[in-house]
């Protein structure tokens, strides 16, 4: 039982250390549209909510098209409400709107070849007019 414990608490202590920062620098990552256009997002700054360390208290201030929010790891409650965790393949960030709501969604790769952000989704729903302006920038690299 000791071991298991030991064993549990270093690899939650690595995970927590290890995938703290989700694999961003801060700057210009460039991509395309579905249409071959290019692209981009900004990954404008990284911090930690109370400065603990930890995928849970990550938020990055992301800018993608004419929006710019506050992105977190979502969280993920176990079936029985037994267990708190995080999705760590995706950033993502929703704001109410006088109309409705917008949202940006970062989607990580975890490839080792190219572990960073992959993909960007924004969309911007009208509730009013039930209409949606989406836009999806992929293939992402860093820029500068």
């Amino acid at each position: 039982m000791f071991l298991k414990k030991l064993l549990l608490g270093t690899f939650a202590s690595l995970l927590v250390s290890g995938s703290a920062l989700a694999h961003l620098k801060i700057g210009t990552y460039k991509g395309l549209t579905a249409e071959g256009q290019q692209c981009a997002v900004q990954i404008v700054s990284i911090s930690f909510e109370n400065n603990v360390r930890n995928p849970l208290n990550e938020r990055v201030v992301v800018k993608s098209g004419n929006l710019a929010m506050n992105l977190s790891h979502p969280v993920v409650v176990g079936d029985r409400f037994d267990s708190i965790e995080f999705d760590h393949d995706y950033l993502k960030g929703h704001i109410g709107t006088s109309e409705g709501a917008a949202l940006i969604i970062l989607e990580m790769s975890h490839d080792t070849k190219k572990e960073g952000p992959e993909r960007v989704v924004t969309l911007q729903h009208n509730w009013i007019t039930n209409s949606a302006q989406k836009t999806e920038c992929s293939e992402l690299t860093f820029a500068e």
